[in-house]
């Protein structure tokens, strides 16, 4: 007595039917109908706004990093005037639960003690950050002297 698995079975049965249908076929303007297409988007010019940040024109590049530098330091120094002005509005316009008062209170320290390290590190930081750029000019100076002087091109392997 042998036993066999019904799944298996109906398994390789349907695989024997499929395999067994003819092939379809694609409708005979397709290839021309797609080629068109792609040949009709590859001419089509694309607004520098909508390409990947690093095909931008360099001014476009540098006036969005210098944004978003700006609004990331304006966010950082600036959280607790905004803070401390929407409770003001908040306050002229109802009176202010105990908690609510409470909570502002501890988000203003909780502020104070999260910019310490900032504040005691920052000119560390500059110092190696101005460090850092120092050296990555000073390589790509060489690197690009190198290259000059290398007539036969760098390998890229």
């Amino acid at each position: 007595m042998s036993w066999t698995d019904p799944d298996t079975d109906i398994a390789q049965q349907v695989d024997r039917e499929l395999k067994a249908l003819p092939q379809p076929e694609a409708p005979p303007t397709l290839v021309s109908g797609v080629m068109r297409a792609v040949a009709l988007a590859a001419t089509r010019e694309t607004p520098w706004y909508s390409r990947a940040w690093l095909a931008w024109p360099r001014a476009a590049q540098a006036a969005s990093l210098a944004l978003v530098v700006m609004v990331g330091i304006a966010a950082w120094r600036e959280t607790p005037a905004a803070w401390a002005w929407a409770m003001g509005v908040a306050s002229a316009a109802a009176p202010t639960p105990a908690w609510l008062t409470g909570l502002s209170d501890q988000i203003g320290r909780v502020m104070v003690v999260a910019r310490l390290p900032w504040q005691v590190l920052q000119p560390l930081v500059s110092y190696f950050a101005l460090l850092a750029l120092a050296a990555s000019l000073t390589l790509a100076a060489f690197w690009h002297a190198f290259t000059k002087l290398n007539t036969e091109g760098v390998s890229l392997r």
